[in-house]
Parts: C-alpha cells; structure tokens; sequence
C-alpha cells in the first residue's frame, strides 16, 4: 500500500494551456507558450490559422485583466499550392500574398486559434518571391 501511494504522487503533470514567456516593457506586448506552442510578434513565430480558415499575423500579444489578446491583421490568400494528390487547401497550405500594409487591424481571443503556420518565403529577389504557408504540427 506504501509503494501505490507513492506511485499516485509521482504522477507526470499536465502542462497549462497558456504560459507568458516575455514581457516587453517597452511595447507593453509579450510573448507566450500556447498549447505547447511559442507565439510572439517576431517571424518565424507570428502567423497563425485561426478556426474560420482565416491565416493572420499577430502584431501584438496583450494582456488585459488577466486574459491574452492578439491583435492581428489578415493575410490575402493567392492560390492553393498544389491539388494532386489532394487539394493543399486539406492540408491547410496556402500561396499568400506578404503584402498585410493595407490590411484591417482586429483583436481575437486565444480560443480562435486553430494551429501555428510556418511562413516560408521561397524565390531569388524580393520581387520574386513567393510566400508560403504551412502548418506546424508535432
């Protein structure tokens, strides 16, 4: 009975949802561990897919009363990136336009987010590239 009591209190623990990583004094923003995942308004931590398809950047994370905000701006998706054997838009990866200057700035709640994008810009000189999304899963 002594070694199942033990046994009980060395049970591995379960990792909290949100963890604020860093404070910048300076902006007031900060950087956080959400489910497991590092976000913050710095590339290549900055682009996420929220649950109504929607692929954003985040350009700052606040914290008001003890809740955590984004604020966000929408990327334009240009095309699917390739459709055989599916359509990439299944695996939710995406051509996008890197052009977010004009773009409405909103706030979303945590709860909105689907997963973390990787932005991925391939090609020779900025005018020739071409920006990519693809999701971080592991």
């Amino acid at each position: 009975m002594h070694e199942e009591r033990e046994s009980i209190n060395n049970v591995a623990k379960i990792p909290e949802d949100l963890e604020i990583k860093k404070v910048y004094k300076t902006t007031g923003t900060i950087s956080i561990l959400y489910k497991q995942k590092y976000l913050s308004i710095k590339h290549p931590d900055n682009t996420i897919l929220l649950k109504n398809k929607k692929i954003v950047k985040i350009l700052e994370i606040v914290q008001i009363d003890n809740k955590v905000f984004l604020n966000v701006v929408d990327y334009r998706r240009k095309s699917v990136v390739y459709d055989f054997p599916c359509e990439s838009s299944m695996l939710d990866t995406y051509e996008i336009l890197d052009q977010v200057k004009d773009a409405k700035r909103r706030q979303i709640n945590l709860d909105d987010i689907k997963f973390k994008l990787v932005k991925l810009n391939i090609g020779g000189e900025e005018s020739d590239q071409k920006t990519f999304v693809i999701p971080l899963l592991h």
